[in-house]
């Protein structure tokens, strides 16, 4: 389960903070955590478009996770 939190809104700007229960990913994987079909868990199901689909409304900016 995730949960979606509004860090902060302005008129032309919307930052949102995505936090799940997950162990966390290492720092190397970081960089590849927005491509399509990327996984750190192969074979264990699930579509792995996860963090691909939610950064789709931003792909004209920069997504960023931490």
């Amino acid at each position: 389960m995730a949960n979606l939190i509004i860090a902060e809104r302005t008129q032309t700007m919307l930052a949102v903070e995505i936090c799940d229960q997950g162990a966390g990913m290492v720092p190397e994987m970081m960089d590849r955590a927005f491509e399509p079909y990327f996984t750190t868990r192969p074979n264990r199901g699930g579509t792995e478009l996860g963090l691909a689909v939610l950064a789709m409304p931003a792909r004209n900016d920069e997504p960023s996770a931490s």
